[in-house]
């Protein structure tokens, strides 16, 4: 009786078993990421002087506003100062990475090489990203490059100081694993697995229309904020420190002269017909005032509480708004946030 159930389980040793298998894999990072996303912008608003509570604010919000400690044993059961959840991308991104390896070496002509590497990089760089914001709201992480297939004793493993993990996401980008680094991409609206017929139907193969061309950060940004975060904490040499800007400002001209030459870099009122306000109501992407946005689709089943903590329209919850701090910024049409 229990055969039907036998058969409809994947074993480890037999995961991925084809290209399709291989693919969800990488969405099953994409969808950790999803889960903490928007805890990411509680966390860096609320300890940034950027959004406070509200009177109807719990006091789980309080907590994290008030610059308590997160090892502070009354966070304990508080779920926006648990890291679990970035944990759980490093974990997914190590046995990822060790399956999507073992696949290409076993079926080298399923996938291309470039889109192998580009698997490599897209999960080298969500492990990276979950590491920039362990060391950004916990100053510290466990570091792993295991992969952990069952409950273990964990204190082998190193905890990593904010430097220490900033020099490792840095590397896990720059340099990678076995020769192959963290910059590789993918195209994902030519893949006929996802997009079958997709000349035929005609469907767009315009990258900066394609919302899944976007469900990873670029290199670019991430090692623009790691070069930056490098520069500002590091005790190294003056020489150093500039080196460490300039990759920072490469790295963003690169993002933004992708599409052809442009002179500045900016989010204000009076040009571009105020395209910065379509991040909270499109999905039409306007480069010139952003490098990297991250879109939820709720046709898609894309969730996130933003909507339900941040507004004051029933029956939503309004646990936290913009301080004043953080709306004077676009208040007049001269604040410009001009980075060249």
């Amino acid at each position: 009786p229990d055969e039907p159930l036998v058969r409809s389980i994947l074993l480890e040793k037999d995961y991925p078993s084809d290209k399709t298998e291989l693919l969800a894999g990488f969405w099953g990072i994409a969808q950790k990421v999803q889960s903490v996303a928007d805890q990411s912008i509680y966390l860096e608003g609320l300890r940034g002087d950027l959004l406070e509570p509200t009177d109807n604010a719990p006091q789980w919000v309080w907590d994290i506003y008030n610059y308590k400690d997160v090892s502070d044993e009354s966070l304990k059961n508080n779920s926006l100062a648990d890291p679990k959840g970035y944990y759980s991308i490093i974990l997914n991104c190590n046995d990822y990475l060790v399956h999507l390896k073992k696949f290409y070496v076993a079926n080298p002509n399923v996938i291309t090489e470039a889109k192998y590497k580009g698997l490599i990089g897209g999960t080298l760089r969500y492990k990276a990203w979950a590491y920039l914001m362990l060391a950004k709201v916990y100053g510290q992480a466990i570091y792993f490059d295991d992969v952990l297939a069952s409950y273990q004793d964990i204190s082998k493993y190193p905890v990593y100081t904010f430097d220490q993990i900033i020099n490792k996401c840095i590397d896990l980008i720059e340099t990678g694993t076995d020769g192959i680094d963290g910059k590789g991409t993918i195209s994902w609206q030519i893949d006929e697995d996802l997009y079958p017929g997709n000349a035929a139907t005609g469907v767009s193969t315009n990258a900066a229309e394609m919302t899944w061309n976007r469900i990873c950060p670029t290199y670019q940004c991430l090692l623009a904020e790691l070069y930056l975060w490098k520069a500002s904490e590091s005790t190294e040499s003056a020489d150093t420190k500039q080196t460490d800007y300039l990759n920072a400002w490469t790295n963003c001209v690169s993002m933004i002269t992708l599409g052809g030459t442009e002179d500045c870099y900016q989010m204000n009122l009076s040009e571009y017909n105020n395209e910065w306000s379509s991040f909270f109501g499109t999905q039409n992407m306007a480069r010139m005032e952003h490098i990297c946005v991250a879109f939820y689709d709720y046709q898609n089943n894309q969730t996130n509480h933003v909507e339900e903590y941040l507004s004051n329209i029933s029956p939503n919850k309004y646990y936290m708004r913009p301080t004043t701090v953080g709306m004077n910024t676009f208040q007049s049409a001269s604040n410009r946030w001009d980075l060249f």
